[in-house]
């Protein structure tokens, strides 16, 4: 006869010790995890949004219960959009995981961990040049032939790309012919590695541009007759030197946490800054970050002894338990955001010009953004 195990009254886990001894490891994993994360966000947090608030002239706002819950969600939001960018910054390293043997085999100075020196040089360039012909000859038709403002030159970037696939097809072959060997499945995972990778640069060209390049460009002077040639010269050095350097050697865990230190220094100190991080992330939750909004507050007229409603339009810098500031803006909401500069990440604002702090009580309703008329 089976014996039935006994069990504790009050526990129905006693049944099951050793499920219920894990379920109580990670519920004291978690715990861990939320104090640690609760004290880095007071330690990281508050420092950013002190950067962000005077950035934008206004002061930090008075602790209270609720201060701890939005530096948490905060950070959490700031370390997802830096883990984006980051991620987009590296992918000339991450894209080369994928590559099989037939593709370090056919490209070796590219995989090569030594970096190249002397007469390796022009074989490195050329290697890179046959790899990512595609891409290359979509960023030179972008920068040097294409104009944005004709309908029918906006096809121009992808013949290019499709005209350098061709060519860096035709190359390979050539070379399959000459040596009398067949095109088998090597020559198959080549292509569709070249493929991806020249797809890849293509997108991390159009965003890396947006992010540094083009803001950079505006430090050339327009007024000199050939800004425009410089400004082109700049961008197709600042894109392809760096991602040359990122496609040399092989992608370990080293070289992607150099590049991602590098790239939170170039992220913070350069260019958008923090407190522009700090502000898209408060824009995300929702909490502030130039957030074009109409208030109805309570305020009481000098000559009434009860509160009336009146309405404030402008932007939402900092909404807390506690406090609501925001800078008013009674026209026109487009000049809500930061507008940061390359290399001038910090840029201090006057301190309350045009900044108002209501009590959160005050504050009867926060609506879309409609212009109104100056609070008396």
């Amino acid at each position: 006869m089976t014996e039935i195990p006994s069990q504790t009254p009050g526990n129905p886990f006693s049944s099951f010790p050793p499920g219920s001894a894990k379920t109580k490891e990670v519920a004291e994993w978690l715990a861990n995890i939320a104090k640690i994360s609760t004290v880095m966000s007071a330690i990281l947090g508050g420092p950013i949004i002190w950067l962000y608030l005077i950035s934008a002239g206004a002061a930090f706002p008075t602790p209270d219960a609720s201060l701890a819950v939005l530096l948490l969600a905060f950070s959490v939001m700031l370390t997802g959009i830096f883990s984006i960018l980051l991620i987009s910054l590296l992918i000339p390293i991450l894209v080369r995981l994928g590559a099989v043997e037939a593709v370090r085999v056919r490209f070796p100075l590219l995989f090569r961990e030594t970096p190249p020196i002397g007469l390796d040089i022009p074989k490195f360039l050329l290697e890179y040049v046959l790899l990512h012909l595609p891409s290359l000859s979509f960023i030179l038709s972008i920068l040097f032939v294409f104009n944005p403002g004709k309908e029918e030159e906006k096809i121009i970037p992808l013949i290019a790309f499709i005209v350098g696939l061709a060519l860096s097809i035709t190359a390979e072959v050539y070379k399959k012919l000459r040596r009398r060997a067949k095109l088998n499945e090597e020559f198959s995972s080549v292509f569709w590695f070249r493929l991806l990778i020249n797809l890849s640069f293509c997108g991390w060209f159009l965003y890396f541009t947006s992010l540094v390049i083009f803001p950079a460009t505006r430090l050339i002077p327009q007024n000199i007759g050939i800004g425009e040639t410089l400004a082109s010269l700049m961008v197709t050095v600042g894109v392809i030197v760096p991602h040359m350097f990122l496609s040399w050697g092989r992608p370990t865990a080293r070289r992607v946490a150099i590049g991602a230190g590098f790239g939170v220094l170039a992220l913070s100190f350069a260019y958008p800054g923090i407190p522009s991080l700090a502000s898209s992330a408060l824009n995300v939750l929702g909490f502030g970050g130039g957030v074009p909004v109409t208030l109805t507050v309570k305020r009481l007229e000098a000559d009434q002894t009860t509160a009336i409603g009146r309405q404030v339009s402008g932007c939402l810098i900092l909404k807390t338990g506690s406090t609501v500031t925001i800078r008013e803006q009674r026209k026109n909401a487009d000049d809500c955001g930061l507008h940061p500069r390359f290399l001038e990440p910090f840029q201090f604002a006057p301190r309350f010009q045009d900044v108002i702090e209501f009590q959160r009580a005050d504050v009867t309703e926060i609506g879309a953004y409609r212009p109104t008329s100056a609070i008396p």
